[in-house]
């Protein structure tokens, strides 16, 4: 009986030790799997910040609550070629320490009123600036898919817009007006 015992404690120890380490780290990666884009958890925060400062909360769900920017990582990650996913990683970059310069704070710590003045400026800068700015760049790209994303999500074509799939309803009763054709 003993050495059931200790063979049960001795299997009990070592699932531990195995399983302990791996739920005391941090996870740093993003939440979905991307290929070519290097995007730790913090960063996939700061764009979900970000997005829902974009396209925020009301009485409807934001950007955030309807995973737009899941839609952004992924897209930029599998349609947009090198050079836009180097600017959109320096382009986050740039919001933090830009956040960091004005505020004293990172962006997932600034309050809401300093994210809008964040994307006021941002406004101002892809208004005037080229794409050939790094950080208007990546607003310009940032913005359009947020849009995107947030306009193809459920809620939007399902609640919003009220989307029918093709061939749409069948009404037999509908009433069909002759039409005479002069020729």
């Amino acid at each position: 009986m003993k050495r059931r015992d200790a063979i049960k404690s001795l299997l009990i120890v070592t699932g531990g030790v195995i399983v302990i380490p791996s739920c005391l780290q941090e996870r740093t990666e993003s939440s979905i799997p991307l290929k070519h884009l290097k995007i730790d958890s913090n960063q996939e925060k700061l764009l979900a910040e970000l997005a829902e400062t974009i396209i925020p909360a009301t009485n409807t769900p934001g950007a955030k609550d309807t995973y737009a920017h899941v839609f952004t990582l992924k897209m930029i990650d599998d349609c947009h070629d090198k050079a836009d996913q180097e600017t959109f990683i320096r382009g986050l970059k740039e919001i933090d320490s830009m956040t960091k310069d004005r505020f004293n704070t990172s962006f997932l710590k600034s309050t809401h009123v300093q994210r809008e003045q964040v994307v006021a400026e941002l406004e101002k800068i892809a208004a005037t600036a080229d794409n050939k700015n790094d950080l208007a760049a990546f607003y310009n790209m940032t913005k359009s898919l947020v849009i995107q994303g947030y306009m193809g999500s459920k809620y939007v074509l399902g609640q919003v817009q009220k989307l029918e799939l093709v061939p749409g309803r069948y009404n037999g009763a509908a009433p069909v007006k002759q039409t005479y054709i002069k020729i």
